[in-house]
């Protein structure tokens, strides 16, 4: 099964295989999700 989800939310990158990066509208590039380092922070002194 193939699903396709846009979003910015990293917490959805735990249920990713690979992530697509999109620039102008095309694909620039795709990585494995098991090489991509994820960092959470925040904004304005938010936490998320």
């Amino acid at each position: 099964m193939t699903v396709i989800s846009g979003t910015h939310d990293h917490k959805m990158l735990a249920n990713s295989d690979r992530v697509l990066r999109i620039k102008d509208g095309m694909v620039d590039r795709i990585d494995r999700r098991e090489d991509i380092e994820i960092e959470e922070g925040s904004i304005d002194g938010m936490d998320h």
